[in-house]
This record gives structure tokens, C-alpha cells and sequence, in this order.
């Protein structure tokens, strides 16, 4: 049967002490420190023991029954306890003012720099150059500066610096010469010169400094000078593997920082570093491959074009491994899109469905129409599929931005490769679809360049409506100009023409109605055109090379499906300006 253990009242002082403890202060004197204060203690806790089994009989037997240790403490143990914590905390004591003893003792024997100081280092440095003896000088006081500023105030490692900074006006000073003489000093100093040997040290510190300000500085301008300091660097740290990681990783982060100048500098460093050893191609293109991945999403427009084309530029510096890794990429592209058609879940479709994989679409698309990328034309099919494919994963109004995307990569990968891609039955289906026409709303207008999904309530908009109606008119138009030079233009533009014929008479938008009309007439005077010059043509559709020789003849000739492309995007150019004059 368990015991019940009762709530144990507090006894109160008087009554446990013994008699010779409870006369008053005048008669009885108590010492409260060393052994007296150790007694006082352990008669203390012995009378409250003593006193609860008067107070709390029940938690008293309990105590005698499962702890019978406590009860029976000895007075000899308490004190040989408390000695020892008393030994411990003097040992600590101690050991806190011998290191207090040596941290002032250093900071006596730091050189304190000045500002006069400072600036002979700098004359002694533009006069001598690296064989100034100040060069060595000016690196360890910068570093103690930084170490101090930036890194820690911790001072057990701020007392093994050698100098001491006077105030932050020689720090400043100390980092403008730093940036400014050094590494176009030490640059030029090779790793097979015989001053190799002594300035390594003296490099390795101030490589090591320029790195903790990329991490730690955040004002654009102080990053770019920077960025100009290790850029001319670079050769130097290719010859340190580990500092060389550590660079290319701080880049990587300002690659995507949201300053301009910044990206550039940051890429123009990872194309330095690159050039001196292509070994750094493949995991750079990597690393920034991830990360522009992880920025496609929160990216403007713009910032994400810069991107695309700095990481383009830094691919095609090895053509060989330019095929190798775009390859491998655009694989794992197709594996995902394999992955959600063959599941069929609704989860697997937004990762396709996403900024991400239209991003990495895009990029690989700029990479196959550059004019040096010939050598990666055999990726132009696989791509091509894969793009149809995410148009036909999701054909849901909702996601017509997205499709709208997706062609117009296509339309650039049709053009520069010079094949045919079925894109206008896709952009058909938009321009027939039967949109909401009860209870719309005017809302807000959408930009389709930011936007890769609606929601219902924006498909209800007339100016969302009229905005997707307008960019896939937009893109077919193009379509067909990029066709109009084809010997076959009649035969391919005639299935579209009878559909756009049905839209023109079904269609509730005036202005679409009076569009379509005006394309279908152009495209009908550019077919018949066509149709007569092939007629006169000396050779057949076999002779593959004559072809090619009048499709490019007529390339370079206008023609009027172009010139109404022309006045139409001039229109519109002059509309948008109407618009946003009126908005201001």
C-alpha cells in the first residue's frame, strides 16, 4: 500500500534552530563565512530534519523508508563537499585573472597605428612597390582591423594581433590603400618568382580579409570595389584550393543579390577564376545553376534575364562540357515531366507547373539560339518535346500564362534553328476558348510577364481577358511572319485560316473580330503570292539545296504579312504610351 505523502509546511527558523541558536544577536555572535559559515549549515539543515518528523510525520516516513541516506548525512561530509566547491571556484578565480593579466599584458605590447603612421606605409608602398617592407605591415594591420570590426570582439583571439587600431578613420584609410595598391601588387607576383616564398603568408591574409568583407558587407558600392580587388586577385587564389571554395561560394551568393553592378562584378570574378582553371567550370555552372533555380520565383523579369545571360556566357567557355552538362539538366527536365504524366496526382503538377521548370526551360532555350551553340543543336528536339509536353500536362485556362511562355520559347527555337513547330493550333485554343461572359468585373490589370497561373476570379476580369487574348494573337502573328518566307507557307497557314475564320464570326470583342479579319486577308494575299512564284520555280521539292537558296532569297525580301506585323506592333506601342500617360 503506497504511502500518503502530505504537503509539508515550511518550519519556521526559530523553531528548528537549537536554544544556543535562538538568543538574541546581542548575546550570541554568528559568522557567516569560512568554517563557522560551514557549521552554521549543516546544524541548520540537521535541525530541519529533526524538527519534520514533528511537522510532517508522514513525508518523515516516507523518507525513512525509501532514503534513509538523507537522514543519516554526515556533518563531515558537508564540509569536505563544500571545500572542495571552494577550491574549484578559487581555481577559476585564478585561471580568469591570469588570462585577464595576459589580455592587458598584449594590449600594452600592441603597436598602436596612427593616421601619420598609415600614410607613410602608403607613400613607402606606391615608392617601392611589393618589395616595399610596409606591404607586410599594412596587411596585418588590416586584418586586425577587420578581426576587430567585423569578425568578433572576442578577446582572447584580438589579443594575438600585433597592431591596434587608434579609430576607425585609419581603418577606413588602411582599407582604401589596401584596395587600391594591393592587388595589382600582389598580383603580379607569381607562385614561380622567388618572392613567392615571402609574400605567400603575407597574400593568403590579405586574400583571406578581401573574402570576410564580401561576407560580411552589405552597401553595393563598398562590395563592387571589392569585387575589383579580388577580381584582379584571382590568380592567387587559384594557387589556394581552399580560399579558392570559399571565393566561389561568396560569389555565387552576390550572383543573385538584387544590385546590378553587383551580379556583374560577382560574374566577372567567376569568369576570372574560371579562365585561370577550367577545372572551376563544372561546379561553378552547378552551383549557380542551383541557385538561379531557387531565385526563379522571387526574380523580377529583368533580374532574371541577366542571369540567364551571365550563366549562358559562363557555359559556353567550354563548348565540350557545355553539351555534357545541358544534357544532364535537360534529362532530369524530362524525368520530372515523365514523372507527373505517367502518376497523373494533382501534386506532382505544380513543381511542373512552376517558375522553376519554366525558368530552367528558358534558360536552355537562350543556350541552343546563341550562334556559337551549333555544336548543341541535337538537344533542339528533346526540348522542343519537352515543352509540348507541359503545354498539354495542364490545358486549363488558369494556366494560359504559362502556355504563353512556353511558345514563346518556342517561337525563338523555331526561327533560329530554322524548323517547324506546331504552335499555332496552340495558340488557337486560346483565342476560341469560351471565356466567363456573366459577371465580369473590371479589376485590376495583370502582367502576363509576372504571371504563370490565374485564379477564377481573375478569369471573371475583361482586362485579363483581353490581355491573353491579345499577347496569343500577338505571338501567332509572329508565328507567321517566321513562316512567310517557307515554299510551303499555303499549306501550312491554310488549316489556320479556316479556324480563324470561325473565331472571327463567333467571337464577342469587336476589336478581335476586325483583327483576325485583317490577318486572314494578309495571310491569304501571301499564300496566293507564294503559290504563283513556287509555280515558275525550275526545280522540285527534292532539291533540298535550291530550296534552302530561295527561302533565304525571300528572307531578306519584306513582304505584307510582315509590314502588318510591323503597323500593328507600332500601334501598339502607341496605345501603351496613351495608357500610361493617362495613368500619371
Amino acid at each position: 500500500m503506497a504511502t500518503r505523502v502530505t504537503k509539508r509546511k515550511r518550519p519556521k527558523i526559530d523553531e528548528a534552530l537549537p536554544s544556543n541558536l535562538t538568543e538574541p544577536a546581542d548575546e550570541v555572535t554568528i559568522k557567516i563565512h569560512g568554517r563557522d559559515r560551514e557549521e552554521y549549515s549543516a546544524a541548520l539543515h540537521k535541525a530541519h530534519l529533526a524538527n519534520l518528523s514533528e511537522t510532517d510525520p508522514d513525508f518523515y516516513q516516507f523518507l525513512q523508508e525509501q532514503d534513509q541516506e538523507l537522514l543519516e548525512f554526515s556533518e563531515d561530509e558537508l564540509s569536505s563537499q563544500s571545500e572542495e566547491i571552494r577550491d574549484l571556484s578559487q581555481s577559476e578565480e585564478a585561471n580568469n585573472l591570469s588570462q585577464s593579466v595576459e589580455y592587458i599584458t598584449a594590449a600594452a605590447e600592441k603597436v598602436m597605428v596612427t593616421h601619420q603612421m598609415a600614410l607613410k606605409w602608403k607613400r613607402s608602398i606606391r615608392k617601392d612597390g611589393a618589395s616595399s617592407p610596409h606591404v607586410h605591415d599594412l596587411v596585418e594591420a588590416l586584418d586586425c582591423g577587420i578581426h576587430y570590426y567585423m569578425r568578433s570582439h572576442d578577446p582572447a583571439q584580438f589579443a594575438v594581433q600585433p597592431y591596434q587600431l587608434s579609430d576607425d578613420q585609419v581603418f577606413n584609410l588602411l582599407l582604401s590603400t589596401s584596395l587600391q595598391l594591393l592587388p595589382s601588387l600582389l598580383s603580379h607576383t607569381s607562385h614561380r618568382n622567388k618572392a613567392w616564398k615571402k609574400l605567400k603568408p603575407t597574400i593568403k591574409t590579405f586574400a583571406n580579409d578581401l573574402l570576410q568583407l564580401l561576407d560580411q558587407l552589405t552597401d553595393a558600392e563598398m562590395l563592387c570595389a571589392v569585387l575589383r580587388a579580388v577580381r584582379t586577385l584571382v590568380t592567387c587564389y587559384v594557387t589556394m584550393v581552399k580560399l579558392s571554395r570559399q571565393l566561389t561560394k561568396v560569389l555565387v551568393k552576390h550572383w543573385t543579390s538584387t544590385s546590378d553592378l553587383v551580379c556583374i562584378g560577382s560574374f566577372l570574378c567567376l569568369r576570372q577564376l574560371i579562365h585561370c582553371n577550367p577545372q572551376h567550370l563544372e561546379p561553378v555552372v552547378k552551383q549557380l545553376y542551383f541557385s538561379l533555380v531557387a531565385s526563379a520565383r522571387f526574380a523580377a523579369p529583368d533580374k532574371m534575364k541577366l542571369l540567364q545571360r551571365s550563366l549562358i556566357e559562363l557555359i559556353k567557355m567550354d563548348m565540350s562540357t557545355a553539351y555534357q552538362m545541358a544534357f544532364v539538366y535537360i534529362r532530369q527536365l524530362a524525368i520530372s515531366l515523365r514523372n507527373a504524366h505517367t502518376t497523373g496526382q494533382a501534386s506532382t503538377q505544380p513543381s511542373i507547373m512552376s517558375w522553376y521548370f519554366l525558368r530552367c526551360l528558358q534558360l536552355w532555350s537562350q543556350l541552343l539560339c546563341d550562334e556559337p551553340a551549333v555544336s548543341l543543336t541535337p538537344l533542339v528536339y528533346p526540348l522542343v518535346q519537352i515543352s509540348l509536353s507541359c503545354i498539354k500536362l495542364q490545358q486549363k485556362a488558369n494556366c494560359f500564362p504559362f502556355r504563353l511562355h512556353i511558345i514563346d520559347l518556342l517561337i525563338s527555337l523555331s526561327r533560329f534553328h530554322g524548323c517547324y513547330v506546331p504552335i499555332a493550333t496552340l495558340l488557337i485554343e486560346v483565342l476560341e476558348y469560351p471565356f466567363p461572359t456573366k459577371s465580369l468585373t473590371k479589376g485590376k490589370p495583370v502582367s502576363l510577364e509576372t504571371s504563370i497561373r490565374l485564379s477564377n476570379q481573375l478569369l471573371h476580369s475583361r482586362l485579363v481577358q483581353s490581355a491573353l487574348v491579345d499577347k496569343a494573337f500577338e505571338l501567332l502573328l509572329e508565328h507567321f511572319c517566321d513562316l512567310s518566307y517557307s515554299i510551303g507557307f499555303p499549306e501550312l497557314v491554310l488549316p489556320a485560316g479556316l479556324r480563324l475564320n470561325k473565331i472571327a464570326k463567333s467571337t464577342k470583342l469587336p476589336w478581335l473580330n476586325r483583327q483576325i479579319k485583317l490577318l486572314v486577308a494578309k495571310l491569304e494575299e501571301l499564300a496566293e503570292q507564294v503559290g504563283k512564284e513556287r509555280s515558275q520555280l525550275p526545280f522540285g521539292p527534292c532539291d533540298l539545296n535550291q530550296v534552302h537558296l530561295w527561302e533565304r532569297q525571300r528572307k531578306e525580301n519584306d513582304n505584307c504579312l510582315k509590314q502588318f506585323y510591323s503597323s500593328w506592333k507600332h500601334m501598339k506601342q502607341l496605345a501603351i504610351v496613351e495608357e500610361q500617360s493617362s495613368e500619371e
